[in-house]
């Protein structure tokens, strides 16, 4: 059993596993567009990218990753470095704290422990692929150590994490709030490669990132109090027009779907949802769409 300190990824379709060349991590013209939760306040935007600019660092040569509430990259915004070694392995320096940490394992096998933190850590279960614009990328999926298939964290070869965590966290994460970073979108050299189904697709569709707009939607969902323990309320407010709510279970089922409209309530039950992990999306207008988490001891 081999322990790895890291942190990343989640999420796409399944395809079957299957032999194929490693895709190795991008060095240059990659944009990851990100969506960062700050609890019970509105969340933020920012792309994180790689140029074409390179550092040395204790004899390591380091792609700079920069991170910008556009795909516009300033000297000023220039936050570390990543690099990959001949084992597969991924690694990012960060300049704030002047150090490097290893955020991912490309080598991996399933039953291999992944152990970012106390709070964070499982183990490999399966290793299959999947289709990003026509190519397969082989793709690492976790389970946690009371054997629940953990499905909203992944890795995958050439792009790193797919949705949970964020590009710098942890795959594993398990937030009681909305105060996750996740992955929305994935280009490179030019071509929207990969995007979230957690999100809206305009949400990556355009040269700017339509960061602004995300910003400025006002439709917001809080589910309190959350852990449910007995009756929740998931409220819904500033919602434009009349929208869906879909929540399901940490397997992907689909436990309920309502109508909504603007400053809408749904009860929670914990007699009604069994203790775990649950997901809900808010669909109404392409700018207003809203997901997030919750759980039921």
């Amino acid at each position: 059993m081999k322990k790895i300190y890291t942190g990343l990824l989640l999420l796409a379709a399944i395809t079957t596993a299957r032999a194929q060349n490693y895709i190795p991590f991008p060095s240059s013209n990659a944009i990851w567009t990100q969506r960062e939760g700050q609890g019970d306040t509105t969340p933020t935007y920012h792309c994180y990218g790689l140029t074409t600019e390179d550092t040395l660092l204790n004899n390591f040569s380091y792609h700079k990753l920069f991170r910008s509430v556009d795909t516009v990259f300033e000297a000023n915004e220039c936050i570390g470095g990543m690099r990959e070694d001949s084992m597969k392995h991924v690694f990012y320096y960060d300049f704030a704290m002047h150090q490097e940490r290893m955020l991912y394992d490309f080598s991996v096998q399933p039953g291999d422990t992944v152990d970012y933190d106390s709070s964070s850590a499982g183990i490999v279960y399966s290793v299959d692929s999947i289709d990003i614009s026509g190519n397969y990328h082989r793709r690492i999926n976790f389970r946690t150590f009371n054997g629940n298939f953990w499905l909203y964290g992944s890795w995958v070869e050439g792009m790193g994490n797919a949705s949970l965590g964020g590009l710098l966290g942890s795959a594993l994460m398990q937030p009681t709030c909305d105060c996750a970073d996740n992955i929305i979108c994935f280009k490179q050299n030019g071509v929207w490669m990969y995007h979230n189904p957690l999100y809206s697709a305009t949400d990556c569709v355009n040269d700017a990132l339509e960061v602004g707009r995300i910003e400025t939607a006002k439709a917001s969902v809080r589910i309190y109090p959350n852990p449910v323990t007995g009756n929740s309320s998931l409220n819904i407010s500033g919602l434009a027009t009349q929208g869906m709510v879909n929540i399901y279970s940490i397997t992907g089922t689909l436990m309920h779907s309502q109508n909504v409209s603007n400053n809408s309530s749904i009860t929670i039950s914990k007699s009604e949802y069994p203790s775990g992990i649950y997901f809900y999306r808010l669909s109404g207008q392409a700018d207003q769409a809203v997901s997030g988490k919750f759980i039921v001891e």
